[in-house]
């Protein structure tokens, strides 16, 4: 499994390896891990969930039931990442027996031993045999699973198709409400069932196993909200329906934001005299967008491609919470099993998300470089060095251009990497002004945004630009496409020298033989080792075409229908996101999404030949779902 990619997975399926130290890292959390006034990490969560519910914080039965446990889910979860920074806090899928849960290989996994958590019946021993319990008559934590009969008994809960499905069909403003009340029931009866020291409200945080159980309900509080065509259960102003304005919902999440009135709520370090309160509520961001889990259908809104020399084709997507997700085609044709999470990787942060927009580039090294537009529209940077590790920190570009101008806020960005290592970032502003700066192979920048237009003496002016791509050669050229608010698409080139071409050329014009593809809806480019453009574009009804601009300066005289050259299918038209990508010797990867949000990839192989079929991504990609089935 992919340790450090901030993916919550099923708990039985992982490896063994990840469990031991899942579970090295709870008992760390127990012990070495202290906060002010001498209470270890681990106690601190009983006390947080105890305290909160006897001070009337409505952490059961009312609205705040799912965002008060993922805070508190999240909260615990970077705290194991402090023992571990690989660790994510994985879920127990309490449709299953634990003593026997599917491990995905044709096996089960039994989590009730004494290698992870304890056993099932009675205290539960090692390596928890040390985990105290306040119950009345239990000194230590201790189970009754399944009220002790024999494995496989699971639980006798509603499936989650069940749960995902209770509000279908009732008003938008109680859907939210509906969904709730049946996740509450199948939580409740998970507790029971699991038994012992979970069986009690007040009791149930000193075993780490409800954890494994509250990141289920989470996970699919997670699946509620993602669910195709509910955008709305992502915006913290519809989400939680006609409860939206309930003072549990709208106040500050206790006791993290250190209630000076309550004294129930007054734990430290969030009250005096440590004073490290935190303010958020349940429409803050953080709360409503869910962690990354397994089994959802990410639905992909953006796309880019960077291909390296080496032959590696990286892939870049924004989903629809405007997270940042990435996975690799390596030159042997084989896939990264993963979607990774880019933003854990940044541990320096800042924490930029939603993203707008993203671009990025391979360079001659393989190195990924990263640019992104945050939902303020700024813009950021950072690198994936070929070793696979990050750059632990976004770089706010605007702040290395000293002599500006300051073009936020920007609507499109595009980058290009080329042969010397340079950077070329190209970015529209809201006016449809485009912008023009270097990050030069040392790591310095252009002190100074170039403004693209008025370098074309030629012209014509084609701003405001309404999409944009770019791709840099190996001889140091920046070749730049962008279309008008008409849907063409124009041509012009930044020479390695610094100078420009004097003119925006019209491709269409230089496609003698058609056919005519306007009004054009999408573009992306690549380059290759000869120093050949390639094009890719689609048009108002989805179709994908593709072009050349050769080294010397002529074009391909038509525009190919990608589809026609794909003999195997499957025919995904109408395309609706498209991003391609130069790579190895002058192979072009392109990489699109069709209604279904399924995302397709297939390849212009540098003779000139098609791969004879489109694949499906997410197939080669089994250890996280990312677009449609």
């Amino acid at each position: 499994m992919a340790l450090g990619d901030g993916i919550r997975r099923n708990v039985a399926k992982i490896s063994q390896e990840e469990r031991n130290r899942l579970i090295q890292a709870f008992l760390q959390l127990d012990s070495t891990l202290i906060y002010p006034g001498g209470v270890t990490y681990w106690d601190k969560q009983e006390d947080i969930h105890k305290n909160a519910h006897a001070a009337g914080q409505d952490v059961h039965q009312g609205p705040a039931f799912a965002p008060w446990h993922r805070e508190l889910c999240s909260r615990l979860e970077a705290l194991l990442r402090k023992v571990d920074p690989g660790l994510s806090l994985h879920y127990w899928d309490w449709t299953t027996d634990p003593r026997a849960s599917d491990n995905g290989v044709g096996g089960v996994t039994n989590l009730f031993n004494n290698q992870f958590m304890g056993g099932a019946q009675g205290d539960a021993g090692a390596p928890l045999a040390t985990f105290e319990s306040t119950e009345p008559g239990h000194n230590f934590i201790w189970r009754s699973v399944a009220g002790g009969n024999a494995p496989p008994s699971p639980p006798p809960l509603a499936s989650d198709l069940a749960i995902l499905n209770a509000a279908n069909g009732v008003a938008l403003d109680t859907q939210f409400e509906v969904f709730n009340q049946a996740l509450q029931n199948a939580h409740n009866i998970a507790h029971g069932y699991i038994g012992g020291t979970l069986g009690g409200q007040h009791f149930s945080f000193h075993d780490p196993f409800v954890f494994l159980l509250h990141s289920n309900m989470d996970r699919l509080w997670s699946l509620w909200q993602r669910a195709p065509g509910q955008s709305w259960r992502l915006d913290p102003n519809s989400t939680y329906g006609r409860q939206g304005g309930a003072a549990s919902i709208t106040g500050p999440l206790q006791p993290w934001a250190g209630d000076d009135a309550n004294p129930p709520l007054q734990l430290r370090p969030w009250a005096p005299p440590d004073n490290q309160q935190f303010t958020n509520t349940s429409k803050d961001l953080d709360v409503v967008v869910p962690p990354l889990y397994d089994d959802y259908l990410r639905q992909i809104v953006h796309l880019a491609c960077g291909g390296t020399p080496q032959g590696d084709l990286h892939i870049c997507a924004l989903d629809e919470s405007g997270k940042l997700i990435h996975t690799i085609r390596f030159t042997g044709g084989n896939w990264q099993r993963f979607w990774g999470d880019v933003q854990t990787q940044i541990p320096q942060g800042p924490v930029i998300r939603p993203i707008a927009r993203v671009a990025c580039s391979g360079d001659p090294q393989g190195n990924l470089h990263v640019c992104a537009v945050d939902k303020d529209a700024k813009l950021w940077h950072t690198i994936r060095f070929t070793g696979g590790n990050w750059q632990p920190f976004w770089g706010d570009v605007q702040t290395q251009i000293p002599q500006g101008p300051d073009i936020r806020p920007l609507a499109l960005v595009a980058c290009g990497a080329t042969g010397a290592q340079d950077l070329h970032v190209c970015a529209v502003d809201h006016a449809g002004k485009l912008w023009h700066t270097v990050r030069f192979a040392a790591g310095n920048w252009q002190p100074s945004w170039g403004d693209v237009q008025t370098q074309l003496p030629q012209g014509p002016d084609i701003r405001p630009i309404q999409a944009l791509a770019c791709a840099a050669t190996p001889q140091d050229d920046l070749h730049v496409c962008a279309l008008d608010q008409n849907g063409t698409l124009w041509h012009t080139i930044r020479f390695a020298a610094g100078n420009w071409q004097p003119l925006w050329g019209d491709v269409q014009s230089q496609i003698v033989q058609g056919p005519d593809i306007r009004p054009i809806a999408r573009i992306s480019c690549g380059a290759t080792p000869q120093g050949d453009l390639q094009i890719c574009s689609t048009d108002q009804s989805g179709n994908v075409w593709h072009t050349i601009r050769f080294a010397a300066g002529n074009w391909q005289p038509f525009w190919g229908n990608v589809q026609g050259v794909i003999p195997q299918g499957p025919d995904i038209r109408p395309a609706v996101l498209l991003a391609c990508g130069g790579a190895g010797q002058g192979d072009l990867h392109v990489c699109v999404t069709d209604q279904a949000n399924v995302l397709w990839h297939t390849i212009r192989f540098s003779a000139g030949n098609w791969q004879a079929f489109w694949g499906n991504v997410q197939n080669q990609i089994p250890q996280a779902a990312a677009a449609g089935a």
